[in-house]
């Protein structure tokens, strides 16, 4: 069996790309928090992990359909884009 280790970053760093998603999923949300070991004030931590509930919006399909489309899954869709 192999180990690796996942490489850890300061917390500061960390805090800085969190504040930026924070930023820029906000609007797209209807709650976003910080958490995992960031929001458990570790000097060091992995990841970086937010959990939100996203703004559902209503789109018609058709005449006689909507869909409901996570803002937030968008947002962060074009991010990757």
């Amino acid at each position: 069996m192999t180990s690796t280790t996942k490489p850890r970053f300061p917390r500061e760093a960390a805090l800085v790309v969190a504040g930026e998603l924070v930023h820029l999923l906000g609007p797209v949300c209807e709650r976003i928090a910080i958490a995992g070991s960031l929001r458990r004030d570790k000097p060091e931590v992995g990841d970086v992990e937010i959990l939100f509930v996203p703004r559902i919006e209503e789109r018609p399909l058709d005449m006689f359909a909507i869909e409901h489309v996570s803002l937030a899954e968008e947002a962060i869709q074009r991010l990757l884009d």
